[in-house]
């Protein structure tokens, strides 16, 4: 439309499963559809905020690579693995089958995907906001642009950041969550990579540490991450990287 940013992306990865074809929009939308008819089942629609600013116009783009499927049966007979082994809930009578929407007005929100409706368990009220413990950042400077991963028990997520801008941009901290609660169980920040313990409120992650924006896979029965880093911004540009950033950025952290 003509407030949305010049960069309105359409890259979503449609996502089969229980039965549906799941699919988001640029403003984190997500529609479920029947795989053989392409009739709606149901839509969901966050209701954006636009950070403050006048209109979604000014933002540098808007983007949803997609959407994950978590459920719970799934598991139910199998061993709980080394990657879910950090948290024990219960699996939700709530939402025995959910969908995590990453938004652009960085929110990771948790839905019921066979209705659509969000899952109050998780979070506050269904959802988390991904702004904490960031720091300050331009509209639309800092979301997840692609799906987070998912394990038995974990959700786990990365963001962008504004590239070839500034050199003071949010941090490109990796962030897990317990998958029913929506508790902060981890967060691993490039600038201290051996401290996971879930940062003290008041607290900010490292300021224009290497970030991870895309996609990204997971190995349960090893327990295991595999990330893609991004550069350190300002992107291009690496003649400011101190040795820290120089050692992730552009690389794969596992």
């Amino acid at each position: 439309g003509p407030n949305d940013p010049g960069e309105t992306t359409a890259e979503n990865t449609p996502l089969k499963a229980n039965g549906m074809l799941y699919v988001c929009t640029p403003h984190s939308q997500v529609i479920a559809l029947e795989p053989d008819t392409g009739k709606e089942i149901w839509r969901f629609d966050p209701k954006l905020s636009t950070q403050k600013a006048e209109n979604f116009k000014g933002w540098a783009h808007m983007t949803c690579r997609g959407v994950t499927y978590h459920d719970d049966a799934a598991y139910a007979s199998a061993e709980q693995s080394p990657t879910g082994a950090a948290s024990s809930t219960p699996a939700s009578t709530v939402c025995p089958r959910r969908i995590f929407l990453p938004t652009a007005d960085t929110r990771l929100i948790a839905l019921n995907a066979d209705t659509g409706k969000m899952c109050e368990d998780f979070g506050d009220e269904g959802q988390v906001d991904l702004t904490a413990n960031i720091g300050g950042f331009t509209a639309g400077g800092y979301y997840s642009t692609s799906p987070p991963a998912v394990t038995q028990n974990l959700v786990v997520i990365g963001g962008h950041v504004t590239d070839n801008v500034s050199t003071d941009e949010p941090s490109g901290v990796i962030r897990a969550y317990d998958v029913h609660t929506g508790k902060l169980v981890w967060n691993w920040d490039s600038g201290k990579p051996d401290d996971t313990t879930p940062i003290a409120e008041g607290q900010t992650y490292t300021r224009n540490s290497p970030n991870m924006w895309s996609m990204f896979s997971v190995d349960e029965k090893l327990g295991m991450l595999y990330l893609p880093m991004g550069n350190q911004t300002p992107d291009q540009f690496g003649g400011l990287r101190t040795p820290e950033s120089e050692k992730y950025s552009a690389g794969l952290t596992a």
